[in-house]
This record gives C-alpha cells, structure tokens and sequence, in this order.
C-alpha cells in the first residue's frame, strides 16, 4: 500500500464529514446530520489502519471514524473499498461509482430503460424482450441501475417497461391488422401515462422502422404464390 493510497484512507474518512458519496451526488453536511449516519470509506484488509477482526471493524481509520460520529452524534456506517490498482482508479471507483459496487446493484444494462423510450435496432423481439425482463427482476437486489435512466430502489422501472411493451407491440399488431402503412403507424397518439418518457416519438418513429416489416409478415398474406 503507497503512501498516497494511506493518505487518500485517511482523507475520505475526514472528509465523510463535510460530503459523502451517494449515487454520484455530493451529500451536504446538514443532510449528513439529518440522516443520522456518517458513512466511512475503508480501504479492506490494510492493517494497521482498517481490517476486520471476527466479523467487526478494527484499525486507526475506524477509530478516528468512531470518535468523529460520536462527536457528531451520529451512527457510523462502514463501506469497505477494495484497493484497485491505482490511486486514480480508487478514487473513480468510489467518488464516481459509489456504492454502486455493491453485491445488492442489479446493472440491468439496455435491457431495461426507464423514464427514457426503449430503443430497438438489435431486439430479436418483444415478447424476448419481455422475457429477459422476468429473468432480470427474478434475481436478486436492492438498487436497480438501468440501462438509461434514474437509478431505483423498487421494481417502477420494471412495471413502466412491461406496460411500454405491452402498449407498443400491442399498436404494431393491430396496425398490421388492419393494414395500417408506416408512415400511419409512426403518426398513432402515444398514451397520456407515457408523457413523462422522454424521447417516445422519436423512438416510436425508429421501432416502427426496425420492427414493423416483422408484424406486417405475420398478419398479411402473400398474394404472389
């Protein structure tokens, strides 16, 4: 361990009392004291400054922790940082990343969006898309981070997915149904419940471009053959 990276332990403790790291927004010092806790960053297993001994915190770092919460009145809450290779790459995986490194994050990637249209060139379908959405909140979590959008800690973002591709495949099938063209399907109201979905024309316009041709080949018969 470098001097600097024994330096940066010893700055994130102290600083955890002006500003703390929480899903990439500065907490300020008065909602510190609201909230009640005083998180820590630790570095993991670097004795004699910060290590666990039979399951609880121990070191120079937790003690000095330990009396700054006391004299602030609040509890102390530990997060333990796994030391990367770099001291740039500590501080990018805490500041920037926060407690996003945490077991309890689900990292849906673009299979889930939210509050943001889904976008649809590479879908191998739907009812696909549908199905990986149920693989996804079957595992388990406490922090939801989507693809696009804001992170969550309930399963919102996955009830505003269902509900889109249920309204959306739902408007391509009767489209082709009824024999509706592109240009028609691309010009169909979205609904009220959708209006705070940014960007939902515009990816309307490009699913039916990408998906549309599909819908059109399963409802309408060749007349050539």
């Amino acid at each position: 361990m470098t001097g600097a990276r024994l330096f940066l332990a010893l700055w994130l403790t102290l600083c955890c009392a002006l500003a703390q790291a929480d899903v990439v927004r500065v907490r300020a010092f008065d909602d510190i004291i609201e909230s009640g806790v005083l998180k820590v960053a630790m570095y993991e297993n670097f004795p004699p400054y910060s290590y666990q001994q039979d399951g609880q915190p121990r070191g120079v770092d937790f003690e000095l922790a330990q009396k700054l919460a006391e004299g602030l009145g609040l509890k102390l809450e530990v997060l333990w940082v796994t030391p990367d290779e770099t001291l740039d790459d500590d501080l990018r995986n805490f500041i920037w990343k926060g407690h996003y490194l945490r077991r309890d994050v689900l990292f849906a990637g673009d299979i889930l969006f939210y509050q943001r249209a889904l976008t649809t060139p590479n879908s191998p379908g739907l009812d696909v898309w549908l199905a990986d959405l149920d693989t996804l909140q079957g595992l388990p979590w406490k922090r939801l981070v989507a693809g696009h959008g804001p992170v969550a800690d309930d399963a919102a973002p996955f009830a505003q997915m269902r509900d889109y591709l249920g309204w959306l495949d739902g408007l391509l099938r009767d489209s082709a149904a009824s024999g509706a063209d592109m240009n028609e399907v691309i010009q169909s109201p979205i609904p009220e419940r959708f209006a705070g979905i940014s960007l939902t024309r515009y990816e309307l316009i490009r699913s039916v471009s990408h998906l549309y041709p599909r819908y059109e080949a399963d409802a309408l018969e060749r007349v050539d053959q």
